[in-house]
């Protein structure tokens, strides 16, 4: 009895810290990108003026390579919430060589499909420059 009963705050709390930090990465995800882009990249942007205001433009490829490492940290905090949970369920009577096979085949397909996945969902998404306005808001822009 006890033993379940820690087992299963044991789940929970690897669970709820999964998705804790699912939950804050899935938050504003455009807008975290768009961030990151101006101040890794660029480090403080050199603001421009236009009618609109400030501005500083934002190359397409650096916002798709933080999109990507953001997309993917959701990808993988994702696994592990459904890794656990299937965990419970999970019995290994089987022989251990076979499984383990199957774990490292599985995995790879998993990785390789959410990198595929995720690559197009972002060359999709941030198919152009981006003009980040520096109260927050933004536009595409088209290349010349």
């Amino acid at each position: 009895m006890i033993a379940s009963i820690i087992y299963v705050f044991s789940i929970a709390f690897q669970v709820s810290g999964a998705l804790i930090l699912l939950e804050f990465l899935g938050k504003d995800v455009d807008k975290k990108i768009r961030y990151n882009t101006v101040h890794e990249n660029y480090g403080i942007p050199m603001w421009i003026m236009d009618d609109n205001g400030k501005y500083t433009d934002l190359d397409q490829k650096d916002l798709q390579r933080h999109a990507e490492l953001l997309y993917k940290n959701i990808v993988a905090f994702a696994f592990i919430v459904i890794g656990y949970a299937l965990g419970i369920f999970g019995d290994t009577a089987g022989n251990k060589w076979i499984i383990f096979i199957a774990v490292i085949g599985t995995t790879f397909i998993s990785m390789l499909l959410s990198r595929c996945i995720i690559r197009m969902i972002v060359k999709r998404k941030y198919d152009k420059p981006v003009r980040q306005y520096e109260d927050g808001s933004f536009e595409k822009i088209d290349q010349d």
